[in-house]
């Protein structure tokens, strides 16, 4: 469904003015006396609201009976919201009314509308209702107390109640399904015994009745504070995660939140409003085992906190049976649920925590695990199992302890994969392994979907032949038609004849021949006779987003991106022709980039033009107090600058240096002095700033010169263990000296040249070598 998020607040949206505006008189009707004049109050306060109206007669027909259809209009319009956003939800819910109820009924369809969007009746709920007649029968007044204490938000308390004691008479007459519901209403004052102390709950509802109840119910909620919140239609920024702890602070309560991303802190401020069940609460609520949800404003403050308590959560696990961005199905033992889902629920798919996006009907997920609110709407849900296809041409193989691939997608952007050992491998439909000398040939990998990059199969097929590269023309007004494309690898372009029906695809949507661009990214398989036979395009310039997890310097240097989605991305780079290199917004160069960057990459006809780099500077610095590796991962404790302590997660990408080079998270030791980057409460980059050597000499190849910023890029060899490291060297001294390491003659460093073997003097600065003699071998 296509939902328009309107910009205003959500408290001001739902306390605004009802749908209509209150005459100075209160409304009166000439049959609302004698035995009924009990309702004249009520009756007057839902008419000046524009709630109920009354007939063309002037009457408002106090005993005649109300139909379920015309209380679920009450209760929607009893909302309080402005009209505005009630001809908004409307709108954006007309497909959906109408694909239940056809025509019939039509003068509803608006308030029906919004009865979905507020939760008072579900969309399985409307239908059965239309199906079954009963939308225009008389609704029972214990149905009609369930439909109003949706429609005043405690929907989700109610079903969280675990007793409900009444003093009614008829009290065990109430159906089960409804006991909580009534209970409510009986609790606030909202209904009330006959004369005989009975509640009446199969007896059908008068508009009298119905009237005086919905009119307690909105002053009620007025008075209360209770807002209920439209998730579709805001649009703050917010954070949302289990509580795992709760501390006074200087400046509010400090919460831990725990999600499928990490921990992170957040100050909550005493002005912020905390509301359960949609109606404020005191800070108190705020204790560990809550899931909590804080809202921010457009300064980046906390301003109300939504927490559902730890004896509310549901959680729900079963198999997957299709996803959306409205809903994930699932077959619970035996039995079909479908669990809404909105713009705050949090999802954990391949390895990556993220909003509803990540639900992919498409991925082959299996099994979730979704914990809900009380209403059954979906907080967090982690979707495992399954696989994901994923088609190109080898671009390299590599064999040792693992097997792993390079692989140019059919868009023109080179991802890498892991093959275990239990991966089933097929070479041309038969049982075999992946080598050398199978680049540029076909793979069908299927991915799975709880670690992003391994694979679970690979059909390779040798015997058909592909080309990728980009278009230059076509002709289709010659029999066959033509394209022109350059191969991406020779740079040669060639003309291809089109075979007869070929299959041709643009962004995964079949187009016609005519319709392919000049420029477009395209792999094409030929037939026996060099026809092409299909074709799968995609725009000549794909841009890829992430954050940098390694970088391999060489002569083609390989920096890995994890994409948000936690795909694993390959860029290799020429460092004699390297692309255009921003950091920060401005110019800069190869040696600048860290690990732990986030990036914009554009990848245009498979080269790599333009990465554009923000940095993550360090946002924690402290004393390691405590280092925790277990089987569910690592854990560091620090002592903060202020005397805090704080535990961050590290993950498999955390880059850590230490004594300048990189390290491993074994080589971190209590006391240790550390500058972090953290995202989420999980340790990007750590460098260890107290472990510097004062003095120091290093021997390497350089591998890349940075004229401008006078610096070296230089692969050196750890003498211990033989690993090669990098490390930059910095040479911005007026005084350093360059010299011939046989003869002693004093050189320059536009003498130095990519290959060329030396020893740096000096000491480190962090992570960095700041050198004041560099001799030349």
């Amino acid at each position: 469904m296509n939902r328009k998020r309107l910009i205003a607040c959500l408290l001001a949206l739902l306390l605004a003015l009802p749908l209509a505006i209150q005459p100075v008189l209160a409304t009166t009707f000439p049959d609302v006396t004698g035995s009924w004049s009990w309702a004249a109050e009520y009756i007057g306060d839902m008419a000046d609201k524009g709630i109920f109206k009354g007939y063309e007669d002037g009457t408002f027909g106090p005993g005649k009976e109300l139909t379920a259809g015309q209380a679920l209009a009450v209760c929607a319009r009893g909302a309080g919201l402005t009209d505005k956003l009630f001809a908004q939800i409307a709108l954006d819910r007309a497909d959906e009314v109408t694909a239940i109820l056809g025509t019939q009924l039509s003068w509803f369809h608006s308030d029906f509308a919004v009865c979905l969007e507020l939760g008072i009746v579900t969309d399985a709920e409307l239908k059965a209702l239309y199906q079954s007649g009963a939308l225009t029968d008389a609704i029972t007044k214990e149905d009609f107390a369930f439909y109003l204490v949706r429609g005043m938000g405690l929907g989700g308390l109610a079903e969280s109640l675990t007793s409900c004691s009444m003093s009614f008479a008829d009290a065990s007459s109430i159906a089960a399904a409804r006991q909580s519901y009534v209970y409510l209403l009986y609790l606030y004052g909202i209904v009330q015994g006959t004369d005989e102390n009975k509640f009446l709950p199969k007896s059908t509802l008068t508009r009298a009745v119905s009237a005086t109840m919905l009119s307690r119910a909105v002053s009620f909620v007025q008075e209360r504070g209770i807002v209920p919140e439209l998730a579709e239609y805001t649009d703050y920024d917010w954070t949302a995660g289990l509580v795992t702890g709760a501390s006074d602070g200087s400046d509010g309560t400090v919460l831990m939140l725990a999600s499928g991303s990490g921990s992170k802190s957040v100050t909550v401020p005493d002005t912020a409003i905390i509301y359960q069940n949609n109606m404020p609460v005191t800070a108190s609520a705020l204790k560990e085992g809550v899931y909590a949800r804080a809202c921010y404003d457009e300064n980046g403050l906390v301003v109300s906190v939504r927490v559902v308590s730890a004896s509310s959560l549901v959680t729900v696990s079963g198999t997957v049976t299709s996803l959306s961005e409205d809903a994930i199905n699932l077959t619970v033992s035996g039995v079909s649920r479908i669990l809404p889902v909105n713009r705050f629920t949090s999802v954990t798919a391949g390895g990556v925590t993220g909003d509803r996006s990540l639900l992919d009907n498409e991925a082959g997920y299996s099994e979730a695990v979704c914990v809900t609110d009380p209403d059954g709407t979906v907080l967090t849900a982690k979707l495992t199992g399954g696989t994901t296809v994923c088609e190109g041409l080898i671009e390299s193989v590599t064999t040792g302890k693992t097997t792993s691939l390079q692989v140019t997608l059919f868009n023109g952007v080179t991802r890498s994969f892991t093959v275990p050992d239990s991966a089933a491998v097929t070479v041309d439909n038969t049982s075999g392994t992946l080598k050398s000398g199978l680049e540029g040939s076909y793979v069908a990998l299927k991915e799975s979907n709880d670690t992003a990059g391994e694979v679970e199969s690979a059909a390779v097929s040798t015997a058909d032949t592909y080309i990728q590269g980009s278009i230059r023309g076509t002709t289709y007004t010659s029999n066959p038609n033509t394209i022109y494309l350059t191969n991406r690898t020779t740079g040669e372009s060639t003309s291809y004849s089109m075979a007869d029906s070929p299959v041709i695809t643009y962004n995964g949507k079949e187009v016609a021949f005519s319709a392919l661009q000049k420029d477009w990214f395209v792999t094409a398989r030929l037939d026996s006779l060099g026809k092409v036979e299909m074709i799968e395009a995609y725009p000549g310039s794909v841009k890829v987003e992430g954050t940098i997890t390694a970088i391999a310097y060489d002569t083609v240097t390989v920096i890995t991106v994890t994409g948000k989605d936690g795909d694993l991305y390959a860029l290799s780079l020429d460092m004699s022709d390297l692309p255009e290199i921003e950091r920060d917004g401005s110019k800069s160069s190869i040696d600048k980039l860290r690990v732990g960057d986030t990036v914009t990459v554009t990848i245009s006809y498979h080269m790599v033009t333009l990465i554009s780099a923000k940095a993550q500077e360090a946002n924690i610095s402290g004393t390691v107090t405590r280092i925790i590796q277990d089987t569910s991962g690592s854990t560091l404790e620090l002592r903060l600058e202020d005397g805090s302590t704080a535990s961050y997660d590290i993950g498999t990408g955390t880059s850590v240096v230490k004594d300048g080079k990189s390290a491993t998270i074994s080589s971190l030791e209590p006391g240790d002095v550390v500058e972090m980057t953290v995202s989420d409460g999980q340790a990007v980059s750590i460098t260890v700033s107290d472990s510097e050597t004062s003095s120091a000499n290093i021997a390497g190849t350089i591998l890349y010169i940075n004229a401008d910023d006078k610096s070296i890029l230089l692969r050196v060899s750890d003498s211990t263990t033989g690993a090669d490291y990098i490390v930059t060297v910095n040479v911005t001294s007026s005084g350093t000296k360059y010299l011939d390491i046989d003869d002693g003659t004093s050189l320059s460093l536009s003498k130095l040249a990519i290959g060329d073997e030396i020893v740096a003097y000096g000491a480190y600065d962090g992570s960095e070598f700041d050198a004041t003699i560099i001799l030349i071998k």
